[in-house]
């Protein structure tokens, strides 16, 4: 209805526009001048129009060049962005579209109908807005498999794939499905206010992410829950304290759609909540909810082209954890390693998640189950569960601080179990667990883990000078920067790109610096935790572990990190770093990319290349690229034909004065071209207010022209014989405009119809303050020599332009040449060029023998182009 409604209002000003130009057109018929009112309407709503296509036009280039970039993975976006640019590069074309057809009324109405066609290719290939059936709010775990992650997300999903198709020891729990995530967000307008204040606020550097996070956290805080959520959730704990026959603790778990997924894992950049009291189960909610939008899962999804999702929420039953970790069911960093690797701590697992404290590991044989390999930690803290609410950090016990923290029967039954899931997933698992009060194992989440290839060492040059050495390869590559220390939140708001991190421990928080950064290093952590699986994903080399390194490599330095090699090397050592190749494309694949791809081959390809090509018609065009090229072309041509096709009265000319000395022009003034209205029938030069025509001016008087060159006994004869021949030739013939040369001007406009003898020029011109609109075209042609003597003269002057910038097309013995969208200093030297030209050239057909003698002219010509805009730069090619 609304897109009706806009052509309809399209065509409405468009037919006002024709009315306009036909009342004129009664005007100019059967050889009748309009007057000067008349004169100038037809000039200012040509021109006013003019200036709306050109800037429509770049505007639609400057949208189509964000999508390219868009493609190239030179930005990130998501489908706001994909919405966003593809709805204004269609209405912006729709305008140029509208332009053209008021400039040049019917003549290229089949632009609608390619138009229409593009437009329908462009909205079947973006999704289709989601129509979503109210479904159940809230689900028990014990309901639930991996084909229900749709509606609980993966997460707790493949929670319930464990519990009840693997009959694994999984706690009970239940989930908040995504249906009632929607209806909560669409409750009292939250969504449409968060996206307003996201799209008013365009953050991309971290202090504004901050900014903007905490802003859109306290509205969703501060938003009323809806009722029949509230008591949803409230029934299903109660079912849940029945069952256990007690009133348990929660864990509140994000588990949005999309999460844990291959290739876009969002590990630790959403809100988990440990040990909730039943009393706070609905602001806990709300609070993992609200998460959606914090600093790092919003920057996570901008890099990933990802949008944002809807949020399930599990509430998990507590349990209690004397030791827990993760496994690996194959290494991540050796895709071909037959090893499971397992991480474990005292207490909850969560350090060993987060990678916040030291942990035992562990490498078992995949096929034997044989342990291959311990390495026993330093454990002298541990995380458990507060008497009232939350965790908090315990000290270990004396005699458990160097002990293993599993026995070797669980570190093989972990290895058994989780190579079973494995096999009911169909691919490598990150696995975490739990050792409960009795020593039995508890799963408590399962995705798939991100494997990369082996590493290839590189031989260190003789000059290279090592840092530090060690640490654990998280994420393999080579790559060098300044060093920045990230100590506190603050020292992340100030982080320069393409700097290497160095912090203390691999905290999630920062994985919203990982796009921006060449190297990460840490003095914690290991392959297990949710910042090394982030780090692998966008493909920065990352070394964890590695201890003391914020004393040891300083803050502010040049470093090589390659983590390959386990080394950071002083300086940047060139000959271990790749070509540059340009950061990969982490959004190609992703869901946005592949719509905008579908999208962009119907914007931005560009088929139409040739102006004078058969094919250059408005039913070829087959994206808005085309579009708008054809547009621009016939723009340019409509608006500056009117100088050649518009009649006026001589009675309305006034001859130009330089000096008080009468000059063989007239001056039509179509606008604001004089300074003052001159009330006599001659108008001073220096009542001239038209940029274009003065620098032209300027060009034809600054050297004055040696007369008609010395004619040749051949040049003499073919003079002759073309003006008997050729009637076109008649200088005598009658008309209002015989041997007067015309300006029509305004302030940033002039056109110049000029005959001078034998021959014609035209020049067209539009300059002012705006690049895009500035236009400089040129016509020239006849002659009373031979066919071959106009076009030797034709060439010259052709390839004399050529130099100063302008593109030429040269038929037959006419010339048309034109300088385009540069600035207006640049334009008026080149009008300087055009006006030289046009006084210099005259009858030099009649002396065209052969090219020697066009050579020697053009030298001559180039050399006094040179002195007359005095700046080398324009010196042209000899």
């Amino acid at each position: 209805m609304g897109s009706r409604q806009t052509r309809c209002k399209g065509a409405m000003m468009v037919e006002g526009i024709r009315r306009i130009f036909r009342k004129l057109e009664l005007f100019f018929a059967d050889g009748e001048s309009p007057g000067p009112e008349e004169l100038r309407e037809s000039f200012q709503v040509r021109y006013h129009t003019f200036k709306q296509l050109i800037n429509a036009n770049t505007q639609a280039l400057e949208a189509m060049a964000e999508i390219e970039e868009a493609m190239q993975g030179r930005i990130s976006f998501g489908f706001g962005f994909v919405r966003a640019r593809t709805a204004r590069v269609t209405a912006l074309v729709y305008s140029i579209i509208r332009n053209l057809e008021a400039l040049a009324p019917g003549r290229y109405a089949a632009l609608f109908d390619s138009f229409e066609i593009i437009r329908g290719n462009i909205q079947a290939a973006m999704p289709p807005v989601e129509k979503h059936v109210e479904g159940r709010r809230v689900v028990s775990l014990a309901e639930i498999d991996r084909n229900d992650s749709g509606e609980c997300g993966t997460k707790m999903a493949h929670l319930g794939e464990l519990k009840n198709r693997m009959g694994l020891r999984v706690p009970d729990g239940f989930v908040v499905t995504a249906d009632a995530c929607r209806q909560f967000m669409e409750s009292g307008g939250l969504r449409e206010e968060i996206d307003r204040i996201i799209q008013s606020a365009a953050a991309t550097e971290p202090a504004q992410m901050q900014m903007l996070a905490a802003s859109v956290a306290q509205l969703v805080m501060d938003a009323e829950m809806p009722p029949e959520i509230g008591s949803a959730i409230t029934r299903e704990y109660e079912a849940l304290a029945t069952r256990l026959g007690h009133r348990p603790n929660v864990a509140v778990r994000s588990s949005a759609l999309g999460e844990d997924e291959s290739g876009s894992s969002y590990a630790g950049q959403y809100r988990s909540l440990l040990n909730i009291h039943s009393d706070n189960l609905l602001s806990s909610y709300k609070e993992v909810v609200a998460a959606l939008y914090g600093v790092q899962a919003m920057g996570y999804r901008l890099k990933r082209g990802l949008d944002t999702p809807s949020m399930c929420v599990g509430f998990i039953e507590m349990v209690g954890a004397q030791a827990g970790g993760v496994v690996y069911t194959r290494d991540p960093m050796s895709e071909h390693a037959e090893a499971v690797l397992i991480s474990s701590t005292w207490g909850r697992p969560k350090s060993v998640v987060d990678g916040a404290g030291l942990a035992d590991s562990f490498v078992v044989d995949r096929r034997t189950l044989a342990l291959r390999e311990r390495n026993i930690a330093v454990k002298s803290t541990c995380l458990r569960s507060s008497a009232q609410e939350g965790v908090s950090s315990d000290c270990v016990p004396p005699d458990k601080v160097s002990a293993q923290s599993l026995t070797d029967g669980q570190v093989e039954e972990l290895a058994r179990t989780c190579l079973r899931i494995e096999r009911q997933f169909g691919y490598p698992q990150d696995i975490e667990f739990a050792i409960d009060g009795q020593g039995e194992v508890v799963y408590l989440q399962a995705r798939a883990v991100m494997l990369t290839a082996e590493p290839v060492l590189r031989p260190l040059p003789d000059s290279a000078a090592v840092l530090m050495a060690g640490g654990v390869r998280v994420s393999g590559g080579i790559a060098a920067g300044k060093v920045h220390h990230v100590l506190k939140s603050a020292s992340a708001l100030v982080f320069e790109p393409g700097g290497v991190l160095v912090a203390r421990q691999p905290s999630p928080d920062l994985a919203v610096l990982l796009p921006s950064a060449s190297a990460l290093i840490t003095e914690l952590g290991g392959v297990a935790g949710h910042l090394a699986t982030v780090a692998r994903e966008f493909q920065v080399p990352a070394l964890f572990g590695l201890q003391d390194a914020l004393d040891q490599i300083p803050d502010g330095a040049m470093v090589t990190v390659d983590a390959d090699g386990r080394r950071v090397l002083k300086g940047v050592v060139e000959s271990l770093l790749e070509p540059d190749v340009g950061q990969a494309n982490l959004m190609e694949g992703s869901p946005v990319f592949q719509t905008l791809a579908a999208i962009a081959e119907h914007v931005t390809p560009l088929h139409l290349l040739d102006p004078e090509g058969l094919r250059f018609r408005p039913e070829n065009c087959t994206t808005l690229h085309d579009i708008t090229r054809f547009c621009h072309e016939k723009a340019v041509a409509e608006m500056f034909s009117f100088g050649r096709s518009h009649k006026f009265s001589r009675y309305e000319a006034k001859q130009l004065h330089v000096d008080g000395s009468p000059k063989q022009f007239w001056v039509v003034n179509l606008q604001d071209g004089f300074v003052a209205e001159p009330e006599d029938k001659w108008v001073e030069l220096g009542n001239i207010a038209s940029i274009p025509m003065l620098a032209m001016w300027k060009g034809m008087n600054a050297f004055s022209w040696d007369g008609p060159p010395a004619v040749d006994g051949r040049g003499f004869l073919s003079v002759m014989f073309e003006a008997s021949m050729n009637p076109k030739l008649n200088v005598t013939g009658g008309g209002s405009l015989a041997f007067k040369n015309y300006f029509m001007i305004s302030r940033e406009f002039c056109s110049l119809q000029s005959r001078f003898g034998f021959h014609f020029c035209n020049v067209e011109a539009l300059v002012g303050e705006y690049a895009v609109e500035n236009y400089v075209g040129f016509r020239f042609f006849g002659g009373a020599a031979d066919p071959g003597r106009r076009r030797l003269r034709v060439l010259l002057v052709a390839e004399v332009l050529e130099g100063f910038g302008f593109r030429t097309m040269v038929r037959e013995d006419s010339l048309a040449a034109r300088v385009e969208g540069r600035d207006k200093d640049f334009m008026i030297s080149r009008l300087a060029v055009l006006g030289h030209m046009i006084m210099h050239t005259r009858q030099l057909d009649m002396i065209m023998r052969d090219l020697g003698q066009a050579r020697a002219y053009k030298a001559k010509l180039c050399s006094q182009l040179s002195e007359l805009l005095n700046n080398g730069e324009y010196a042209c090619r000899t």
